[in-house]
Parts: C-alpha cells; structure tokens; sequence
C-alpha cells in the first residue's frame, strides 16, 4: 500500500488529510502554520504513513493525537480500553462462546468496578480494591480464573 497523505493549512493551524479503506480521514494538529509547525507536522505524517503501510494503524486516531489528560476526548476509560482489546482479540482468534462470555463478563465487572476511570488512572491500588469488590460476589477460584484470562 502507498500511502497517500499531506498537509493542509486551515486558517492558522495546520492538519492532516488521508484516505483509509476509501474514506477521507483528518487530524486537526493544533500547531500554527509556520517552519516549525510544518516540521511537526511532517513528522506525525511520516508516523501515520509507516503505520499505514506497515499495518499498525490506528483508525480511532487515539495514536496520533496529542495527549493531555483531564476532559480531553483522547483519554480513554479503562473499560473503553479493554473493549477496544476484546473487540481485537475475538477478530484475531475464533473464540468458543464460553470463552466469549467469560470475557464480556470481565468487561462488565470492569464496567461495574471501575466505572470511567481513565486508563492512565489504574493503579495497583485501584486494581486492588476492584479486585476485593469483586471477590465479595464471586468465589474466590472464578475471579482467579478471570484474572488469568485477563
């Protein structure tokens, strides 16, 4: 695949244009349209087209966006992430429904647990008391069995 990806001015700022699986995709960068944006722009364009080229790209553009933390749309729950990680992972592998149901249910007691907690947030402590809610409503043997296939 040869990647076809550029930049475009748009006011002050400057973004970033593509074409992914036929749709037309756009990353505004944030940067002012001067030497030094452009140099930064060109080097989160060359990230994106090694990725597109090499099959590591990011569609939901989490990857190439910048990170901040607090109310910004790039952080990612917890729960968010282990979807995204299920929704991989049953794509790669052909599950038995068991299994399936044991994962969406660890997806539900991350969602029961830890709530909106962003990725970033969990802690080995939060993990533990996560842990320690769980064990009050399941045995012992069926949390560690999760776990492990956690």
């Amino acid at each position: 695949m040869n990647a076809k990806i550029w930049i475009e001015p748009t006011g002050k700022t400057l973004r970033l244009v593509w074409y992914y699986e036929g749709k037309r995709h756009r990353l505004s960068l944030g940067i002012p349209d001067n030497s030094i944006g452009r140099a930064l722009a060109a080097k989160k364009m060359a990230e994106i087209k090694i990725d597109l080229e090499s099959g590591y790209y990011d569609p939901t553009l989490l990857k190439y966006r910048p990170r901040k933390l607090g109310a910004n749309p790039t952080e990612i729950s917890a729960v968010q992430l282990f979807e995204k990680y299920l929704t991989h992972y049953q794509q790669q592998r052909s599950l038995t429904p068991g299994s399936v149901v044991k994962l969406n249910g660890i997806a539900s007691k991350l969602q029961l647990f830890l709530g909106d907690i962003p990725a970033n947030k969990v802690t080995e402590s939060v993990a533990a008391k996560a842990i320690a809610q769980w064990s009050k409503s399941a045995s012992n043997r069926t949390v560690k069995e999760y776990l492990v296939m956690f």
